[in-house]
């Protein structure tokens, strides 16, 4: 009898340190440091338990023990091992998991920065290509038109450079994106210099989709002002100013120019550019109005989401 209590009494000791073990190795992997150690030092403290009536039935003679409680303990000492081994192995192959996305979404974003990068520098070699070929033409009318193909391909290019510097390829800041996108648009026309350009934008993120029409309508809008708005005067002003007002986009382009002439039908434009604009408003299921009595006033209106 006391040969197999003391047996009994052993391999519960030995259940009781195995489980504390486990539940030490498994910090590593979770690391659950506090948790893991308060449950092996109960399972540490658990194993001296046995063990002072494991000492007191070897030096102790007559000294009694009821088999039993020894036999349910050391079954409670089994199922604690597995029980903790089992949950453990459960964190092990969360963290696995979490490992295996975390090295599947780096890899997802080194394509992705790859992708970008390779339309940024078609994009360039593009625009490149368009600006060698205005300048070897003759033709007024189609130098206009490719110098306007141009411009929109810049739109996207300066989109493109701001995706590639700061690494999100999904949302892009629009204080930051732009200044450099309005002063990408102006300085192309030998006029810069006598306009004043002023940019005021709230700080924000918006969609690369979003953004991609809101970038092609400023370019429109700028490259109009620019053409026509200051023809005959020796000096003149641009404002650009982006808000976001509870999720609600305000874009407003103004200038103190000649203003929109009185033959130009706003609501139903002839030009590409203008009908462009009107698409692309579209697209982002906004409105836009044209105020054309103090200079021109234009202000684009979307929601953020």
């Amino acid at each position: 009898m006391d040969s197999a209590l003391a047996l009994i009494l052993i391999f519960a000791i030995l259940f009781q340190l195995t489980a504390a073990g486990f539940a030490l190795s498994f910090i590593k992997y979770t690391g659950f440091k506090f948790s893991w150690t308060f449950i092996a030092i109960a399972l540490f403290l658990m194993s001296i338990r046995r063990a002072i009536p494991l000492y007191m039935l070897i030096t102790h003679s007559g000294y009694s023990l009821d088999l039993t409680n020894e036999i349910i303990g050391l079954i409670l000492s089994i199922l604690m091992m597995f029980g903790v081994r089992g949950i453990g192995s459960l964190f092990i192959e969360r963290k696995t998991a979490e490992e295996k996305i975390k090295s599947l979404l780096k890899e997802k974003e080194l394509i992705l920065k790859e992708v970008h990068h390779r339309i940024k520098n078609n994009m360039s070699t593009t625009y490149n290509l368009l600006v060698l070929q205005s300048d070897s033409l003759a033709d007024r009318e189609a130098k206009k038109a490719i110098d306007n193909a141009a411009s929109r391909v810049q739109a996207m290019l300066a989109l493109y450079e701001e995706l590639f510097i700061t690494g999100s390829y999904s949302d892009v800041s629009l204080k930051k994106y732009l200044p450099v996108l309005a002063e990408k648009i102006i300085s192309n026309f030998p006029n810069r210099k006598i306009v004043k350009l002023k940019v005021d934008s709230d700080e924000f993120t918006l969609s690369e989709k979003k953004i991609s029409s809101l970038g092609l309508i400023i370019n429109e809008l700028l490259t109009n002002i620019m053409k026509y708005a200051f023809t005959g005067k020796d000096s003149g002003e641009i404002l650009v100013q982006l808000r976001n007002n509870s999720n609600k986009i305000l874009l407003t382009i103004e200038d103190n120019g000649n203003g929109i002439p009185e033959n130009e039908d706003l609501k139903s434009p002839s030009g590409f550019g203008l009908s462009l604009v009107e698409t692309l408003t579209n697209q982002l299921e906004g409105t836009i109005s044209f105020d054309g009595s103090n200079g021109t006033k234009v202000t684009l209106v979307f929601d953020a989401n």
